[in-house]
């Protein structure tokens, strides 16, 4: 009889596609995308390439970290006091901005969990921090509605620190110094501590 082909083998492509996602695979790696780059995502539907394209286009991103810029200001117009804080004290249009950026924050998590799945997702540390942070923000309003008050929206600046890679990457540089500083200052003192013990 005929051999039939085998049919776990990837359909070959046309040598333009190819020579895209040899070039997506560069920009990847030079992003530090090589998981979740555009490489990957092209071969993956249509919907989940549209969601990676926005999620990593540098205009959203740039939106996300203007409103979470904004976002900060807000206080300079909000109440100073968080708890107990009514409704009727909060001024309308700060609080109508927030809830937007709450749902833009939203959207952000909501394209990504279009590409991988949640129990992917979770895997990184800084998209667990983030999707926390987005919770209590959300939980924030949420409370506020409720009569209770504010008392999570000290934790705002935290989705701006998140989202940026460049500044997660410095606070990452940061607190490695710190902890060797730490870690050398308290030898010095145990050090120290030992020679006038003598």
């Amino acid at each position: 009889g005929t051999t039939q082909p085998p049919t776990n083998l990837v359909p070959r492509q046309p040598p333009g596609a190819q020579l895209r996602r040899a070039a997506h695979s560069v920009q990847d790696a030079l992003d530090g995308r090589l998981e979740h780059g555009k490489a990957s995502c092209s071969i993956m539907s249509k919907r989940a390439q549209w969601c990676m394209a926005i999620h990593t286009s540098e205009t959203f991103a740039n939106l996300l970290y203007a409103c979470f810029f904004v976002q900060l200001l807000l206080n300079f117009w909000e109440p100073v006091d968080s708890i107990p804080m009514r409704l009727a004290d909060w001024p309308a249009w700060p609080l109508a901005l927030d809830v937007c950026f709450v749902a833009l924050t939203a959207f952000d998590i909501a394209l990504k969990l279009n590409v991988v799945s949640f129990r992917k997702y979770i895997t990184k540390r800084w998209q667990q921090l983030y999707f926390f942070f987005c919770l209590t923000n959300a939980l924030d309003i949420v409370l506020l509605l409720a009569g209770v008050g504010r008392p999570l929206r000290c934790l705002r600046g935290f989705l701006l620190v998140l989202r940026s890679r460049t500044l997660r990457r410095m606070c990452a540089a940061i607190f490695g110094v710190w902890h060797v500083l730490l870690s050398c200052t308290l030898a010095l003192l145990l050090l120290l501590a030992t020679i006038a013990s003598l």
